[in-house]
């Protein structure tokens, strides 16, 4: 995933936040792609090519987390999967500082937490 210049940032979780938690996860976790991808760098529609699958549509969809508070958003996030191995790794409080630091640049003057995220997808059928 790429950061855009105008409009969203495509990734799959928050950059901010991944990128200085990589060196956290375990190394057999890490992909080469943008930090925070689910997949390796230009394969969306890997996982439809190995299960044998033709690939029929693509696209991405405007998918922000907005959370309540800073607090909120370490709540949710340290209970995915990806900062559980993070956290097991280095510890909840270098991850949850990571977390933090990430969050300030996301917090609106209301106090919410707004990460603009997009979600990539891909749709394949059997040939």
């Amino acid at each position: 995933m790429t950061s855009g210049t105008a409009g969203p940032v495509r990734v799959s979780l928050r950059r901010d936040a991944c990128a200085r938690a990589a060196h956290a996860a375990p190394a057999a976790r890490r992909f080469t792609s943008a930090p925070g991808s689910l997949v390796p760098a230009g394969s969306v529609s890997g996982p439809s090519d190995e299960a044998g699958l033709r690939v029929v549509g693509e696209g991405e969809v405007a998918c922000p987390f907005v959370f309540a508070s800073s607090e909120a958003s370490w709540r949710g996030n340290a209970s995915a999967g990806v900062n559980q191995a993070a956290i097991a790794h280095s510890g909840e409080a270098a991850v949850r500082a990571v977390y933090t630091e990430a969050d300030r640049a996301h917090t609106r003057t209301d106090g919410t937490v707004r990460y603009e995220n997009v979600f990539l997808w891909v749709a394949g059928e059997r040939p």
